[in-house]
């Protein structure tokens, strides 16, 4: 039996749910050169993540200013 000491990868849409963010801004991060590209797989090239990547990426994430917008606390032009 063979032991496979490859880390296991995950996808871009894993590793978003992982962090609580969406596959978009792991996009736009990577885009803006705010964290390293991930590595890419198979023929359309398809980003994965290492273990050590998300881990990364969580620490990376926590320290992000919220940009969610905020309930109206009254209508618009009230």
């Amino acid at each position: 039996m063979q032991h496979d000491d490859r880390p296991q990868l995950v996808s871009i849409g894993t590793a978003a749910r992982v962090l609580g963010v969406s596959q978009s801004i792991l996009r736009k991060w990577e885009d803006n050169g705010l964290i390293a590209p991930p590595a890419r797989i198979g023929g359309d090239g398809r980003r994965c993540y290492r273990p050590d990547e998300i881990e990364a990426l969580r620490t990376f994430a926590a320290t992000r200013p919220s940009r969610r917008r905020q309930p109206a606390t009254a209508p618009v032009g009230a």
